[in-house]
C-alpha cells in the first residue's frame, strides 16, 4: 500500500514540473510568447485611455506653434537666397556752371529756349552783364556715366542778327533709366535803364520772372508761370499750367491755357482767353476782357470796363468796377 502511494506521488511531481526542468519541443518554443497573447479581433484588443488635456491648455509641440500637426517645409525654399540685382541703381551727379555772359547794352531782343527744366529770371544789384547759368543733376548707372551726362549739358549763345541773341540749352542724349534735370537761371543787371524784348520758347518747366523790364512773350510752354513786377507788355500763350502774375506796368494777354489764373496790380488792359480752374482779376487800372472762363470768374477793383464772353453771370463774382459790366454769349 505504501509503495503504491509513493509511485503516485512521484508521477504527480513529474507532471507539475517540480523536481526537475522539463525541456520543451522546438515547435512549442516558437509558438509560445510569455505572458502575451495576440488578439484575434479588434474587440479583443486592449483599450488605451486617451491623454487628458485640461480646458484651455494646448499641448506644446517642439516647433513652438499652437498645433500638433507638422507644418510642411520645402527644402528648396529653405535653401534659396535672394539673387543679387542684375540692374544696379542709378547714381546722381550734380554740377553747376556759368556758361556764357553778354553785355546788356548789346541786346535788343533775347530768345530763350530752356527746354525741359525750370527757368528763373531775376535782377542782381551786383551784376554788370547778362549771365546764363545752369544747375544740373544727372542720374545714370555708374558714376562715370552720370558725370559724363552732367558735363554734356551746355548753354549756347548765338548772335543771330545785330542786337538779337538766342540762348538755348543743349542736353545730352539719354539712354534707358537715365535722366538729366537742368535748372536754368538768367541774371540781369539791376540798372532800370536796361530793357530789351524777351521771348521764351519751347519751355516745359516752371517759369519765374522777377523784375524784368521790357516786352515779355512766353509761348509753347507746359509748366506753371509766375511773373512779378514787370515793366512792359506781357503776352502768354499755349500754357497748360497755372499762372500767377502780380505787378505789371503795361498790358497783359493770356491765351489758350489751363488751370488756375490769378492776376493783380496790372496798370493796363487785361485779356484772358479760355482758362479752366479759378480765374481772378484784381486791382486793374485798364479794361478787363474775359473769354470762356469755364469755372466762372472773380473780378474786383477795376477802373475800366469789364466784358465777359461765354461766362454764366451766376458763376461770376464782380465788385468794385468803375466802368460798365457786359455779359455776352459766344466769342468775340
Amino acid at each position: 500500500m505504501l509503495k503504491h502511494l509513493l509511485v503516485a506521488l512521484g508521477a504527480l511531481l513529474v507532471l507539475s514540473g517540480c523536481g526537475g526542468t522539463p525541456v520543451k519541443k522546438s515547435a512549442e518554443i516558437r509558438s509560445d510568447a510569455p505572458n502575451k497573447v495576440a488578439p484575434t479581433s479588434i474587440e479583443d484588443a486592449p483599450m488605451v485611455e486617451p491623454p487628458t488635456v485640461a480646458d484651455g491648455i494646448v499641448p506644446a509641440v517642439t516647433d513652438g506653434s499652437s498645433t500638433s500637426e507638422p507644418m510642411p517645409v520645402s527644402a528648396q525654399t529653405d535653401m534659396e537666397t535672394p539673387a543679387p540685382s542684375s540692374s544696379p541703381e542709378p547714381l546722381s551727379e550734380k554740377d553747376s556752371m556759368t556758361s556764357v555772359t553778354v553785355d546788356a547794352d548789346l541786346v535788343e531782343k533775347l530768345v530763350l529756349m530752356n527746354g525741359s527744366g525750370p527757368l528763373e529770371i531775376c535782377r542782381d544789384p551786383e551784376a554788370t552783364t547778362i549771365s546764363f547759368s545752369a544747375d544740373v543733376v544727372s542720374r545714370a548707372v555708374g558714376l562715370d556715366r552720370a558725370r559724363a551726362l552732367a558735363a554734356g549739358v551746355r548753354i549756347a549763345l548765338d548772335n543771330t542778327a545785330p542786337g538779337r541773341y538766342r540762348a538755348r540749352i543743349i542736353e545730352p542724349d539719354l539712354a534707358e533709366r537715365e535722366e538729366c534735370l537742368i535748372e536754368m537761371k538768367v541774371t540781369l543787371p539791376a540798372d532800370e535803364s536796361i530793357d530789351f524784348d524777351l521771348d521764351i520758347q519751347d519751355s516745359e518747366g516752371a517759369i519765374v520772372v522777377d523784375g524784368f523790364r521790357g516786352n515779355l512773350s512766353i509761348t509753347s510752354l507746359e509748366g506753371p508761370i509766375e511773373i512779378y513786377q514787370a515793366a512792359g507788355n506781357v503776352d502768354i500763350s499755349g500754357g497748360s499750367g497755372p499762372c500767377e502774375i502780380v505787378g505789371v506796368t503795361g498790358s497783359l494777354k493770356i491765351r489758350d491755357g489751363a488751370e488756375a489764373c490769378r492776376v493783380s496790380e496790372i496798370s493796363g488792359s487785361v485779356e484772358i482767353w479760355g482758362r479752366e480752374g479759378a480765374l481772378e482779376a484784381r486791382y486793374i487800372t485798364g479794361d478787363v476782357l474775359l473769354i470762356d472762363g469755364r469755372d466762372g470768374a472773380v473780378v474786383q477793383s477795376v477802373e475800366g470796363d469789364v466784358t465777359l464772353y461765354g461766362i454764366e453771370p451766376a458763376r461770376c463774382n464782380i465788385e468794385g468796377v468803375s466802368g460798365s459790366v457786359i455779359y455776352k454769349t459766344g466769342a468775340p
